[in-house]
């Protein structure tokens, strides 16, 4: 019985050794299956993101063509009314050409008929004179040159003679009216041309307002679309950013961001939980127990590449703080209450990315922090 009883001993350590190394090699498996189980939630959601985000940045794509065609379409109905505008101011010097050269005419005439007034006035004057001398003298000087005749037919010579000398008169004076009144005719005929030259350009000068008010509301509007077009492309470019850094990270790269300086801590709170193995399992990251709403902080500069929710981390972030000593380097902060932070925004140490909280796979209000270097978890403790 002794003998059997050593026999058996052996066998029997032989045994418990080898059930404690298969329970070690269990333990250690579904370790790596916890880690690989909460990363590739993480890696397929950043996947569902590039997805996304893609869409978004044919759909900005497709907006900025559309707002570019928008402005392009303002800008040549812009360069129709300039052209307009041009046409009307053409229109207008050629009208004042004409009113000057109508005003110039109008101008000679009027001197001429102020030459032709004086002329009338001259002559109505000696014939005024050659009357009130008549009437003076009782019309002698007639007499005398007809009783001065020495016959007959110097009488009758002298006679006529003095008859024409009025007819002359007479007629003298009807010519320099009838001269006068061609003079007016031809003033007004020229007034009346110039008074509709001048309502033709007072109406070409109101058309060219309009198109000059037209073209300021074109103005206005071309800005408006050109600051419109400026933000599609500034959205295009962000989601282009946004999409290369996605990719980046899928494939264990980083941005150009030069990180410098050791990490700062997200919160000031108690450490509820390291890095390692954790109730059979592999926690990953930090928790750092603190109450729902407090600021949680971005450890170091960076761009913040994700921010969303995921049915473990609940509302999280992950940013990209570039590499140090040639490894690519990213934080994360999961279990917030809300987050302040987009996809693609440039943050710096110690700003306000979220508040948190006890969303996804939380026991309670604690900010779950990650160190990832090249794609890896590792001991943030290492870096704080």
């Amino acid at each position: 019985m002794r003998s059997i009883r050593k026999k058996y001993r052996p066998a029997s350590g032989l045994k418990q050794k080898e059930k404690g190394a298969a329970t070690r090699k269990f333990a250690l498996l579904l370790s790596l299956s916890l880690a690989f189980a909460v990363l590739m939630p993480v890696q397929a959601f950043a996947e569902r993101d590039l997805t996304t985000v893609n869409r978004e940045k044919a759909a900005a794509a497709e907006d900025v063509k559309e707002k570019e065609a928008a402005e392009a379409s303002i800008e040549e109905q812009i360069r129709q009314i300039e052209l307009r505008i041009e046409d009307t101011l053409s229109q207008i010097r050629g009208f004042e050409t004409e009113i000057a050269t109508f005003q110039s005419q109008i101008n000679i005439l009027e001197r001429q008929i102020e030459s032709l007034q004086r002329e009338i006035d001259e002559q109505n004057e000696l014939l005024n004179k050659r009357l009130r001398l008549m009437y003076e003298t009782g019309d002698q000087s007639v007499i005398e040159v007809l009783l001065g005749s020495a016959n007959i037919v110097d009488f009758l010579a002298n006679l006529d003679m003095v008859k024409k000398i009025h007819k002359s008169d007479r007629e003298l004076i009807e010519e320099l009216d009838r001269k006068m009144a061609d003079l007016d005719a031809k003033k007004a005929e020229l007034v009346t041309v110039k008074n509709q030259l001048d309502a033709q350009k007072a109406e070409v000068e109101i058309q060219r307002r309009n198109l000059a008010s037209q073209e300021k509301e074109l103005e206005d509007a071309k800005a408006k679309a050109h600051i419109e077009t400026q933000e599609a492309m500034e959205n295009l470019a962000s989601l282009e950013e946004e999409s290369a850094r996605i990719t980046a990270q899928l494939i264990g790269g980083s941005g150009d961001f030069q990180m410098n300086g050791e990490l700062g801590w997200p919160v000031n709170g108690r450490l509820s939980s390291g890095f390692g193995d954790r109730w059979g399992g592999f926690h990953g990251g930090i928790d750092i127990a603190v109450p729902t709403g407090t600021p949680v902080r971005a450890a170091a500069d960076g761009v913040v590449m994700t921010s969303a929710y995921h049915y473990s981390y609940g509302n999280y972030v992950l940013i990209d703080h570039g590499r140090r000593n040639g490894n690519s380097i990213a934080t994360l902060y999961a279990h917030n209450s809300s987050l302040a932070v987009s996809p693609g925004q440039s943050v710096l140490a110690g700003q306000v990315i979220a508040y948190a909280g006890s969303t996804g796979d939380s026991t309670g209000p604690h900010v779950h922090f990650e160190v990832r270097v090249n794609g890896q978890r590792v001991n943030p403790m290492n870096f704080l």
